[in-house]
């Protein structure tokens, strides 16, 4: 049964993958790359939090916003790179395919015990609970607490370690065993469509990437966090020491915290 519930969370996936594979943005800045282009390639989550392809041409998302604004005022050329499986994105920037990973990315150890290099914060995010709630009733949501996390027989994830690291620390921490399974290539977009029109019971999700869309699904809940506030950051290729100081100061710049 879990297998094929992840069969239609891909192919939830593949039906956002479509609106853009790759986006060029003739952007308009001094910083050159070591090989003397200002061209970045950066991989970027499909999210309605990041970079939301409409119907028409306008492309939205806070860091998709961030980035053409840093690629005015730098005179940078950026080429985009949807993905959905963030496991693949940060796999192309070790190998050198992208210059920098923007998505669901959480300022903690896990990914520099890696070797990416973390750029300073962009804002705060938080996992929340993704269920189902009968809009008749009263009794509110059936897991209305992190204790109660044990009883669900399964919570999906997406693929972001910090999601796995998140659930594993809080069953340690109650004592208690929680049933999650990793869904590859889902997004919390695609697992809070997913678990809103009754094809996963559970998820476990990003809290501004899910309320997004909360307001087309009215038998979406997400009033039980799983985590504290969380930094999102994003992640530079090992070694690539210049870029994340560039990105810094950029960010500096335009971007206060929020």
């Amino acid at each position: 049964m879990p297998a094929v519930i992840i069969l239609f969370i891909l192919a939830v996936s593949g039906v956002s993958v479509y609106r853009h594979f790759s986006q060029r943005s003739q952007l308009v800045a001094g910083f050159e790359r070591p090989d003397g282009r200002n061209v970045l390639s950066v991989a970027i989550e499909l999210s309605p939090q990041t970079y939301d392809p409409s119907p028409g041409d306008t492309i939205l998302g806070y860091d998709y916003a961030l980035l053409s604004r840093i690629a005015r005022e730098h005179k940078l050329d950026i080429v985009y790179h949807p993905y959905t499986d963030v496991e693949a994105a940060l796999h192309g920037l070790k190998t050198g395919k992208y210059d920098l990973v923007v998505g669901d990315l959480t300022s903690t150890t896990d990914l520099r015990e890696r070797g990416y290099i973390l750029t300073r914060e962009v804002y705060l995010d938080k996992q929340v609970l993704a269920q189902r709630v009968d809009t008749a009733s009263e009794s509110g949501p059936a897991i209305d607490s992190q204790l109660k996390l044990g009883s669900a027989d399964t919570i999906y994830v997406p693929s972001g370690v910090h999601y796995r690291r998140r659930l594993s620390n809080l069953a340690a921490e109650t004592g208690d065993t929680i049933h999650f399974v990793e869904a590859p290539g889902a997004t919390s977009e695609h697992l809070a469509i997913a678990v809103a029109i009754g094809e996963i019971p559970y998820a476990v999700v990003s809290e501004e990437a899910a309320r997004k869309i909360a307001a087309d699904y009215p038998v979406l809940n997400l009033s039980t966090p799983v985590s504290f506030s969380m930094f999102q950051t994003w992640a530079v290729a090992p070694g690539d020491s210049l870029l994340a100081d560039s990105l810094n100061a950029w960010l500096d710049a335009v971007a206060p915290v929020r």
